[in-house]
C-alpha cells in the first residue's frame, strides 16, 4: 500500500465509489481562516460526474411500486409526527398530491 506524504483529497460516495485521482490540498486557498473543512473543487467535480453516470444507468420504477414506496414513506413520516411540509419535500410532491394519493384521511 502506497503512503502519501502530502495532504490530498479524492472524490468519494456513500455507494462505495472512490475517485482515483488524488488532488493536493492547499489549505490557505481552500480555507484561509482554517475554520471550515475545505471544499476541494476537483474531487467535488469527480463526484458530480459519478452521480451523472449513475443517474444515466437508472431505470424508472413501475408506477405502482413508486406509489407504494411513497405511501409507506408518508405513513412512516406520519408515525414520526413530521409536518406535511417535510413529507411533501421528501416525496417531491405538492401537499395536495401527497394528501390525495398517500394519506387521504389525514388532515
Amino acid at each position: 500500500m502506497q503512503r502519501h506524504s502530502e495532504p490530498a483529497s479524492r472524490g468519494a460516495c456513500a455507494c462505495g465509489w472512490r475517485g482515483t485521482p488524488r488532488y493536493p490540498i492547499d489549505y490557505e486557498v481552500a480555507d484561509p481562516a482554517a475554520i471550515y473543512e475545505p471544499v476541494i473543487e476537483r474531487p467535488q467535480d469527480d463526484w458530480e460526474r459519478h452521480l451523472d453516470e449513475v443517474e444515466a444507468r437508472t431505470v424508472p420504477l413501475p408506477e405502482e411500486l413508486t406509489r407504494r414506496v411513497a405511501r409507506d414513506a408518508a405513513f412512516m413520516a406520519e408515525a414520526d409526527e413530521l409536518s406535511w411540509e417535510s413529507i411533501v419535500t421528501a416525496l417531491g410532491l405538492t401537499e395536495g398530491a401527497a394528501r390525495t394519493l398517500y394519506a387521504p384521511g389525514r388532515s
